[in-house]
């Protein structure tokens, strides 16, 4: 029972451990402000959260930082990417849903199907940034290649995303403190569990 409770202990990590993703996701609201850096935001993150998931985070603040600054030119660009995809399939969606063919409604569900595929790759565009040095486009490609080759995780990973922006709608005043850094925290896992495979076997005690 002593132990239990020593500051090595399971109770004082746990505690420790739940005080690091609350802080971890006041840095992501915070660093995510100017709207442009939630690409660096969201990769340092996951760098830290992936490795607070294996209990190798260092000092929070100090990782996230590195991790920002180091990522911020690639992630920007990814987001911005990113955001030009978004607005134009939201966009086609919308003009083809309204449009009065009879063959709208139909080229809108392709555009549907497309978005899901676009949004599975996207879950894994910042995690892989954050684990492993590639340009740009090899990391988009990469993100694709992931989520079909892994695609039980990519379901796995959208449902935690959904279930996330449903508790944050459902408890709005509590989002900001601890909902994104919990459900980042339980992808972390997934993430790492996924990436072991793809590092260097004689790299993988380091992991």
């Amino acid at each position: 029972m002593d132990k239990f409770f020593s500051t090595e202990g399971k109770f004082f990590r746990g505690l420790e451990k739940i005080v690091n993703v609350v802080y971890l996701n006041i840095l992501w609201i915070i660093f995510s402000l100017p709207i442009i850096t939630i690409g660096a935001s969201t990769t340092a993150l996951f760098s830290v959260m992936m490795k607070l998931a294996r209990d190798r985070e260092g000092y929070i603040f100090q990782g996230f930082w590195k991790a920002f600054k180091e990522n911020f030119k690639q992630s920007t660009l990814i987001w911005l990417i990113d955001m030009a995809i978004a607005t134009f399939l939201v966009a086609d969606m919308y003009f083809f849903f309204n449009v009065e063919w009879s063959s709208g409604r139909y080229i809108g569900m392709i555009f549907i199907g497309v978005t899901v595929i676009f949004i599975l790759g996207l879950l894994y565009m910042f995690p892989l940034q954050a684990q492993f040095e590639n340009k740009v486009k090899q990391t988009i490609r990469n993100a694709f290649f992931l989520a079909s080759k892994h695609f039980s995780y990519s379901v796995l990973l959208l449902f935690i995303l959904l279930l996330t922006i449903f508790l944050m709608y459902l408890f709005w005043y509590i989002a900001g403190w601890c909902i994104i850094g919990i459900g980042a925290f339980v992808s972390a896992h997934i993430y790492n569990r996924i990436f072991k495979k793809y590092i260097p076997e004689e790299l993988r005690d380091e992991y």
